[in-house]
């Protein structure tokens, strides 16, 4: 592979080639940095990859991370598509191409939902209505900018606030509790902030692998996070799949130890996070998809790890979502003429799995 090619490959990835600028304001960065108001890619140092996309302050530096990480390392031929993947109550399926997100609607109808909005995650809440993020960068600044959005079922899009995004891009428990999964250039945190503002650490610190309660746990760059029904945030983690409890304890569910091989890399040395989608089901079943591997894996409340999907060499699973017993699944075709042999000029599918191992397509995005 070209270094040079590979480059400008993920640039094509990370930034849009007509961005909307409405509204625009570069984001705050949080003390990670010591930068207010801008993140400039060449400030950041190359020995950090992929960072936490639940907090919306520090999203966009995360990116930032990722981005730099795989300018510098060109060895690795991995992109870093969108895995936003929800299923309304409905039945219809909403997820992103990093350009646009479309709508597959319970009859089967594919159309374009939201337009030029380079988002990675989605969520819904209980009204129908759907959240994403638009993210670009300025050329003539350095600067990456972020915004964020919320489209009603009728499709109706309008910008909304950091605070009002953190609803869904952090994770809350029942009691207004906020946690927060964080990164900077030595250190991956889980951050708590109470109703009343006060804000501790609760678990991590240096970077590292170690289970246990508290300060005591070390933790990789963080991934994508959800809720499990057990309480616990499920979390990618550096090629692991790992949950954290409220109290700060954290416990490895998929890594070399409960047979994940590919949590390392051949040299011995932890994996960058090629874990994206993440679901967990009510009865604590978690379905994640490894786009290094192009698997589904399933790992079962009593340890069990198998792999539920592996598409043809076309394709890459990214996203995954839940609707009763089905498991659905967000893909992007590759491309074998790229330099990277990822991510294909067409777009992607929607596929699902059914409980008796049945896989049907939902839908393609026709771009």
């Amino acid at each position: 592979m070209r270094i040079l090619d590979f480059r400008f490959w993920i640039l094509d990835c990370f930034l849009p080639r007509n961005p909307t600028t409405r509204n625009a304001e570069t984001v705050k960065t949080t003390a990670t940095f010591s930068i207010e108001r801008t993140v400039r890619y060449r400030s950041i140092t190359s020995s950090v990859a992929f960072g936490s996309c639940q907090n919306p302050k520090s999203k966009i530096q995360n990116y930032t991370l990722l981005a730099v990480f795989l300018l510098t390392l060109p060895h690795l031929a991995v992109a870093h598509p969108g895995w936003g993947l929800v299923i309304d109550r409905q039945g219809s399926v909403y997820f992103t191409d990093l350009e646009r997100v479309w709508k597959i609607d319970a009859e089967g109808r594919v159309s374009v939902f939201v337009e030029d909005v380079h988002t990675h995650d989605l969520y819904l809440d209980d009204a129908g209505m759907l959240y994403g993020e638009h993210e670009w960068y300025e050329q003539s600044t350095q600067t990456f900018h972020t915004r964020y959005w919320k489209a009603t079922p009728e499709g109706r899009v309008s910008d909304i606030s950091e605070e009002e995004a953190a609803r869904f891009f952090d994770r809350w428990d029942a009691e207004g509790n906020r946690y927060r999964l964080t990164n900077d250039r030595e250190k991956a945190v889980v951050l708590k902030t109470t109703p009343q503002g006060e804000t501790r650490r609760i678990a991590g610190g240096a970077f590292g692998y170690a289970d246990g309660p508290g300060h005591a746990a070390r933790f990789r760059l963080f991934g994508t996070s959800t809720w499990g029904p057990d309480g616990r945030i499920y979390v990618t983690n550096g090629g692991l799949l790992r949950a954290v409890s409220t109290d700060g304890t954290a416990a490895t569910l998929a890594g070399p130890e409960q047979g994940f091989p590919h949590s390392v890399q051949d040299n011995g040395r932890p994996r960058y996070s090629a874990l994206l989608g993440l679901a967990v089901a009510a009865d604590g079943t978690v379905y994640f998809a490894d786009i290094d591997q192009r698997k589904v894996f399933k790992i079962t409340p009593d340890g069990a790890l198998t792999t539920v999907l592996e598409p043809d060499a076309l394709w890459i699973p990214v996203g995954i979502a839940l609707d009763g017993n089905d498991v659905y699944v967000l893909e992007y075709r590759r491309d074998f003429a790229s330099p990277t042999n990822r991510i294909g000029p067409s777009g992607p599918r929607v596929r699902k799995l059914s409980p008796d191992g049945s896989v049907t397509l939902v839908g393609v995005a026709d771009r």
